[in-house]
């Protein structure tokens, strides 16, 4: 499927939790599709130049930040808007830019340069603050954290999320967070994202996995939170991690002759056989991680040769009948 909007630049491509609709942001609002049948849904935030869109399932909620490319409007807010209703229920400020959000069946998470913000979804209130790279090796600079905005895996169904704790390195947290409903609410500030830091007894748990040698750059659960993949900035080898034992079920190769590249997405499978991963080479490369077709080397791979294409970032998902690539 191919979506050309010549005249609103694209900004932000996002699934949603079920691979079910794109989000598509541009710099004049986004646009929502469905996926099966592939069509347009509903349009929002006219005018609006879209930083990030996050939707929760297949509701009506959406999370939305603006960019500062338009007078008025800033990163540093977030608002949660309901598509049914054409209104914003609720608008969180912060003093910092917002990197990432991520929303699952019981935590809205906001990522902001260094530091994790996370919310319970009921009531919107805040729980904790993690420190996000707490596990660096070495001073963190301005030129460090200057470059690729943090990334972050929310598992949908369960409270696990990992992302990478050394910008350096290839270290990544896995946190297990609480239910929320017997997480210990802490008092608030009027901080960025208004929480005070907590200790890890009070959110949960977390683990460390030494995944790659390079920077991670992408992350991604399957559906029942047992798998993580993880890629590095090299771009050449996907890892998969069992979360409870945090060894390593296969290694993955996206290029047999070690060629770089960057890698926009990583998506389980629904049932978890398989994995997608589109990458800045101009193919789509598809791995199988069980049974008899379990192999470190892609059984499929989708070139992406048409023209224009290469201009702009892609992901990719399979559709949840796991027959299906969309792109």
């Amino acid at each position: 499927m191919q979506i050309r909007e010549r005249t609103k630049d694209i900004t932000f491509l996002s699934y949603n939790q079920t691979n079910t609709c794109l989000l598509v942001g541009t710099k004049s609002g986004y646009t929502l599709w469905r996926t099966d049948p592939f069509d347009q849904c509903t349009k929002g935030f006219p005018d609006h130049p879209i930083h990030l869109c996050e939707m929760f399932f297949s509701t009506s909620l959406l999370a939305v930040v603006c960019d500062s490319s338009v007078e008025n409007f800033t990163p540093r807010v977030l608002y949660l808007y309901n598509t049914k209703i054409d209104q914003v229920i609720c608008l969180l400020r912060f003093n910092e830019d917002i990197q990432s959000v991520k929303l699952n069946q019981q935590y809205l998470v906001v990522v902001l340069k260094q530091s994790i913000i996370i919310y319970t979804l009921e009531k919107i209130e805040p729980v904790c603050t993690l420190d996000m790279y707490f596990n660096q090796t070495t001073p963190l600079s301005s030129e460090t954290l200057s470059g690729r905005a943090p990334v972050i895996a929310l598992c949908p169904h369960k409270p696990i999320l990992a992302y990478p704790c050394d910008p350096t390195k290839g270290n990544v947290c896995l946190a297990r967070l609480n239910d929320p409903s017997v997480v210990s609410r802490t008092s608030s500030s009027s901080g960025a994202g208004g929480t005070s830091s907590v200790d890890g007894e009070t959110y949960g748990s977390y683990q460390i996995l030494e995944a790659h040698d390079h920077p991670v750059v992408a992350l991604a659960f399957r559906k029942d939170g047992q798998w993580l993949a993880t890629a590095s900035a090299r771009g050449t080898i996907i890892r998969v991690w069992d979360t409870e034992t945090k060894e390593m079920i296969m290694e993955l190769k996206r290029s047999s002759v070690g060629r770089t590249a960057e890698i926009h997405s990583l998506s389980f499978s629904d049932d978890g056989t398989m994995l997608v991963v589109s990458s800045s080479s101009k193919t789509i490369h598809i791995f199988s991680l069980q049974g008899e077709r379990k192999s470190e080397k892609s059984i499929a791979f989708i070139r992406l040769d048409q023209e224009g294409i290469s201009e702009t970032k892609h992901i990719s998902s399979f559709k949840p009948d796991n027959q299906i690539i969309q792109v």
